[in-house]
């Protein structure tokens, strides 16, 4: 069983991989130079929801413009649930994602995207990004973002979302 799941685990790295041979142009941006901004996260649990919607707001009184997308850990629909979101229904057996909220999501060239959680899923999704600077944790796959930031168990979620603002304020702005 654990040599097919690191079977499977290959196949999906290399899926992932060949995707990103179109390279984007990618550059640091000054966070008062952002106007688009993405952020993506695990929206399982309520805690994480009230805390990411805590600092959407946050950003929106600075005038950005906010998308998100939330990876849900079911497989059943969610009717009523008001944010764009996947779950693993969406995804293939080895991973791909079928969902075509992520899609559009991927395809949104924000200016900075923030990635709160350190799924496979959510990874997957930022590597693919077409944005101009792809931020989140700390992973191995250093082709999923174009700067990390440590984030701990002990630090909540809006702790992090804060981290990463405190290291976008020390950005300047460069076109590559």
């Amino acid at each position: 069983m654990e040599l097919i799941k690191r079977i499977r685990h290959q196949l999906h790295d290399r899926m992932i991989e060949r995707k990103l041979n179109d390279r984007i142009q990618r550059h640091s941006i000054a966070f008062e130079d952002a106007v688009s901004i993405g952020v993506l996260f695990n929206g399982t649990g309520l805690a994480e929801r009230d805390q990411v919607k805590k600092f959407i707001k946050h950003l929106e009184k600075q005038g950005k413009t906010v998308a998100t997308l939330c990876f849900i850990d079911t497989k059943e629909e969610l009717p009523n649930f008001s944010w764009p979101y996947f779950t693993k229904k969406d995804l293939n057996w080895l991973g791909k994602n079928n969902s075509e909220a992520v899609q559009k999501f991927i395809d949104n060239s924000f200016d900075v995207l923030i990635s709160c959680g350190d799924e496979q899923v959510l990874n997957d999704v930022s590597a693919q990004s077409k944005s101009k600077l792809r931020i989140g944790p700390i992973i191995e796959k250093e082709y999923c973002y174009d700067l990390m930031i440590a984030q701990t168990k002990q630090n909540s979620t809006f702790d992090y979302l804060k981290e990463v603002e405190r290291f976008l304020n020390k950005l300047k702005t460069n076109a590559g």
